[in-house]
Order: structure tokens, then C-alpha cells, then sequence
């Protein structure tokens, strides 16, 4: 279409910040000064994570959470928010709604300056995966 054309061609002038990684454990995540976000099931920086976004994607969709994958054990939903965990399990569509998510963090990031995106967000792959 003539708006991805446009689009594609349009040089940036956004700087690309890193700010290291959060780690790959709940005790190295903590350290780096990371928070946990449900809808990206990971821990991001606290300038990527979107609480308002987070909660309203949590709310809307009124998820339950359980520690077993036959669904016999919840996990009340202010625990899973800790991320102090290894696995858990939900319905199938937190995944489309994961999706979502990232998408509306994606849009809402454009609209701010400096522009923040966690790694994961402006992932091709993860994006690819997604679609």
C-alpha cells in the first residue's frame, strides 16, 4: 500500500537505548531493578512496563491463573503478578490476548518521547509469532 511504502522509507531519528538485561531468574531480575508483567508473561524494565495498559488487559479479560496444568490449583491473579514462579497456566486465549497487548504497547509507545519498547515488543520474531 502507498502508506508502507511511505512508511518504510522514512529514516528514524529515535535512538536505541540499552538498558541491559533484567536476567533469567526472579532473584537476578529483582537486582537489575526489573518488574514482573503478567501480559508479557516476563520482567521488563521499569520504563517498558505499561501498568495501565497491563491492569486493563488483566481486568478486561478476568484471566484465572493455576498452578497445575490439569486447572485444579489456582494461583490467586495478585501472585501470579509477582512472577515467583517457573510455569503456570491459563486459558488458551491469554496468548491471543498477550498478542493484543503487545500490539497496543507498540502503538502506545509510538506516541511518547523518548520512544520505549522492551526487547521482546519490537521483536521480529516475537511479532512474527504472533501473526
Amino acid at each position: 500500500s502507498i502508506f508502507s511504502a511511505i512508511f518504510s522509507h522514512q529514516p528514524s531519528s529515535v535512538p536505541f537505548i540499552k538498558m541491559g538485561e533484567c536476567g533469567r531468574t526472579t532473584e537476578e531480575a529483582q537486582q537489575n531493578g526489573c518488574v514482573f508483567d503478567l501480559m508479557m508473561s516476563g520482567w521488563v524494565h521499569p520504563p517498558c512496563y505499561d501498568q495501565e495498559l497491563s491492569d486493563q488487559f488483566l481486568r478486561d479479560n478476568n484471566f484465572t491463573f493455576y498452578r497445575d496444568r490439569e486447572g485444579l490449583i489456582v494461583l490467586p491473579e495478585v501472585e501470579a503478578r509477582l512472577g515467583n514462579y517457573k510455569v503456570i497456566y491459563t486459558h488458551g486465549t491469554f496468548h491471543y490476548q498477550h498478542c493484543s497487548y503487545i500490539w497496543a504497547k507498540q502503538m502506545r509507545a509510538m506516541r511518547k518521547y523518548p520512544f520505549i519498547l522492551d526487547s521482546k515488543s519490537r521483536s521480529r520474531e516475537h511479532i512474527e509469532h504472533c501473526y
